[in-house]
């Protein structure tokens, strides 16, 4: 039973299900019952673990004088700063290796787990917390200007961090899109072979 990626601890389903099947007659309907608490049946997540910031390293500041207009100049390259983005995969299924079940949903939450970690030819991963659209907002207003170094300084640092959380939002948002979540989970699906015996609605409600 797979759940949605994303920067919490997702949502799982539980109770009665009625799904059309896959097989003939499609409009057949099946109703089961699961459990997707942690210790019964299937359970499983992906996600990223450093949601807030999912980079690493420094920018790099150059802080001069200008003699002409008797200001501090400050301007900002890229320096060691990269997108990083990190995260983890977890899997519960009843009966352990012995399932049927167990590699399907390992094989599938580790799938997702390539999805999300730094992967920039991915069609929509590779999309989200782009290093340019920050460095790009920050460089078309240096230089950044002020009576005393430490103030020159400080203004370039704030105009860094508010276009790094400006790119975090934006791609949240993009990734967050339901029909991104689904599009995520069919590919991972397809990847491994989840041997679905019922349509994508029963095991993931919120995609068509």
């Amino acid at each position: 039973m797979t759940v949605l990626t994303g920067r919490s601890r997702p949502l799982k389903i539980a109770g009665s299900l009625s799904c059309n099947t896959n097989y003939n007659p499609s409009a057949t309907v099946v109703t089961f019952t699961a459990s997707a608490a942690f210790g019964t049946c299937l359970d499983g997540y992906a996600e990223v673990t450093n949601p807030d910031n999912p980079f690493s390293g420094s920018p790099a500041y150059s802080t001069e004088f200008n003699r002409q207009t008797q200001l501090w100049e400050t301007t900002v390259t890229q320096g060691t700063f990269v997108r990083d983005v990190q995260a983890i995969s977890f899997w519960n299924v009843a009966g352990g290796t012995a399932s049927q079940y167990y590699d399907m949903v390992k094989n599938e939450e580790e799938y997702h787990e390539q999805q999300q970690m730094e992967n920039a030819g991915h069609a929509r991963w590779g999309t989200a917390f782009l290093v340019a659209n920050i460095m790009n907002a920050v460089q078309a207003n240096q230089p950044y200007t002020a009576s005393s170094q430490a103030q020159s300084l400080a203004l370039a640092q704030q105009a860094f961090e508010n276009a790094r959380v400006a790119e975090v939002v934006r791609s949240w948002n993009y990734l967050d899109q339901q029909t991104v979540i689904c599009a995520d989970e069919r590919e991972a699906k397809t990847a491994v072979g989840s041997s679905h015996k019922v349509d994508m609605p029963c095991t993931y409600p919120n995609c068509p």
